[in-house]
């Protein structure tokens, strides 16, 4: 893929909005630790990038990115970004990242793969997933949007007390029916197909 640089005037602006976070996101770039993975036939895509110690899942549609900065500060506001998600994003501007292809039967092992590597994994049930899903997507079906804390209430009024903020966005991001999206911190149904 073709190399594209950032003008001097474009990473002022970058720096202003980022400060750090930018130097760790193009050193990332630089690194090689941004990849695309492409699942065939279905064309879903799913980036990832290496950070310190272990991959991070990023969904850029959804503005999603599995690591503790994003539960912790983009969620609640804090930040705009992540430096995983800022790297994705001129990584993918600048056409500097690898390309990988898998089948779609990898698709659900490789994300909880990458999403959980590192830390011990809680699991439920596939039946209580879907009846997490479920819940979420009954309270959203009478709200425009809500944020996790409130979706975390909803979920924990239902008996699932034991899910956090991070367990509940995984299993909603990583719903086959693509019922979820997330703008800005806030979480509403998606269009129905």
């Amino acid at each position: 893929m073709a190399q594209r640089l950032i003008s001097e005037d474009v990473k002022n602006r970058l720096l202003d909005l980022f400060g750090d976070k930018l130097d760790h996101s193009v050193k990332a770039v630089e690194e090689g630790k941004v990849k695309r993975i492409t699942f065939s036939p279905s064309r879903r895509v799913v980036w990832q990038v290496s950070g310190k110690g272990r991959d991070y899942v990023i969904l850029p549609n959804a503005e999603y990115c599995s690591c503790e900065d994003f539960y912790f500060r983009v969620i609640d506001h804090e930040e705009l970004l992540c430096y995983h998600l800022l790297a994705q994003k001129l990584a993918e501007a600048l056409g500097q990242y690898s390309v990988v292809e898998e089948p779609d039967r990898r698709y659900e092992d490789l994300v909880l793969k990458i999403a959980r590597k590192g830390e011990k994994a809680r699991k439920l049930p596939i039946e209580e997933t879907e009846r997490v899903r479920k819940v979420v997507a009954e309270t959203l079906s009478n709200q425009d949007e809500l944020p996790l804390e409130k979706l975390i209430e909803a979920v924990d009024r239902a008996g699932f007390p034991h899910l956090s903020k991070r367990h509940l966005a995984s299993i909603m991001t990583t719903d086959k029916s693509k019922r979820f999206q997330t703008t800005e911190g806030f979480w509403s149904l998606g269009p129905k197909k």
